[in-house]
């Protein structure tokens, strides 16, 4: 194991999820959404959530799901408490999501070690400042 992937052992980690959603899918999606985050919530090791909407197309938006956890671990963990709580309950969450044709993609990531994450949003800004847009 590198000494970079032992550092994201114990540093935040960011799972993103981005869903394409059929406009006549949205509400039991976002049912499904409400569930799911109501268990994440409980779990150690998260720290919150950012949902954002972008209407794609008149009959499609598009969701993004960005989940802050404390560590790889706890990401880890909180897939398998999600995955227990479908099987308990009999729900095959890859068969719902296909059968209401969203589209999904999912990946777990990590801060660029390019600014120190102690810096302040004002030194940030001022850093960046000299950079053009």
């Amino acid at each position: 194991m590198s000494e970079q992937q032992q550092a994201r052992g114990s540093a935040p980690t960011y799972r993103v999820n981005k869903f394409a959603v059929p406009m006549e899918a949205r509400e039991a999606f976002l049912d499904i959404l409400e569930s799911t985050l109501t268990l994440m919530r409980e779990q150690a090791g998260f720290v919150r959530s950012l949902l954002l909407e972008q209407q794609a197309a008149p009959d499609l938006v598009q969701v993004v799901a960005v989940h802050e956890f404390t560590s790889d671990n706890a990401a880890r963990h909180m897939l398998t408490a999600i995955a227990d709580a479908d099987r308990d309950a009999g729900f095959d969450r890859p068969k719902v999501v296909a059968g209401l044709g969203i589209k999904v993609e999912m990946g777990n990531y990590h801060l660029l070690d390019m600014l120190p994450v102690s810096m302040s949003i004002s030194a940030r800004q001022k850093l960046r400042a000299g950079f053009p847009q």
